[in-house]
């Protein structure tokens, strides 16, 4: 259920109300042509709101005529009403792209490296023995096999368990 909620969100669709006599046969119509309609609900007995696709939407037109209803928006939903309000505005979409390169960066480089020893391993020599691993401050997390260097650290130094 919501990866089709998802789905018509990406996609984008109108919340329409449909007004007159013939409004059921506009279901029907939209239905036999294979038009998208879901959500459907009675608002009184010459109203019907529903959500249709905006590909179905711009079919429905001749849906409409045949029927004679009268098709009102009451609101576009989703993704590209959402992009479209933001066209203008390169530098805010600039800025968001900017964002999120950056936070995708700063998440697979190693910030800082921390070490919890006991008392008979020393600190220093097992940060020696990881930058000869190359492991250090800014190297990407994609080149490091965690299992390898610890399996390495621990044939190195008896100490450690």
């Amino acid at each position: 259920m919501f990866l089709i909620r998802l789905w018509h969100y990406l996609k984008g669709y109108v919340i329409i109300i449909v007004s007159g006599f013939g409004a059921e046969k506009f279901v029907n119509i939209c239905t036999k042509r294979q038009i998208l309609i879901w959500d459907m609900e009675r608002l009184d007995s010459n109203r019907i709101q529903m959500k249709i696709s905006m590909r179905g939407f711009k079919s429905a037109r001749t849906a409409a005529r045949k029927s004679r209803c009268r098709v009102r928006i009451k609101a576009k939903k989703g993704l590209p009403w959402l992009l479209g309000r933001y066209r203008k505005r390169r530098g805010f979409l600039a800025g968001i792209i900017a964002f999120a390169i950056l936070i995708y960066f700063m998440t697979s480089i190693i910030l800082s490296i921390e070490i919890t020893v006991n008392t008979k391993a020393e600190t220093k020599k097992l940060v020696e023995q990881m930058n000869g691993l190359g492991i250090y401050r800014g190297v990407s997390k994609r080149f490091i096999d965690p299992k390898r260097l610890a399996d390495t650290l621990m044939i190195n130094n008896q100490e450690l368990s």
